[in-house]
């Protein structure tokens, strides 16, 4: 159980990074103008919630031994 936990928390985390290089390089190539701040705010948010929980299931194993 604890290696699923360990591999989730990996999981979780690529997909904080994901979301943070597709949005930049969407920013990068194209002009959000109307939406920019929501953007912006739901994408720091989502980073943030991702990263948050894979490192809490990652830590997890670590705080237990």
């Amino acid at each position: 159980m604890e290696k699923l936990k360990n591999e989730l928390g990996k999981w979780f985390m690529d997909i904080s990074k994901y979301i943070l290089t597709a949005f930049l390089l969407t920013t990068l190539f194209s002009e959000l103008k109307e939406w920019s701040a929501v953007v912006y705010i739901i994408t720091t948010v989502a980073v943030i919630v991702f990263l948050v929980v894979g490192l809490f299931l990652i830590n997890n194993k670590k705080r237990k031994e």
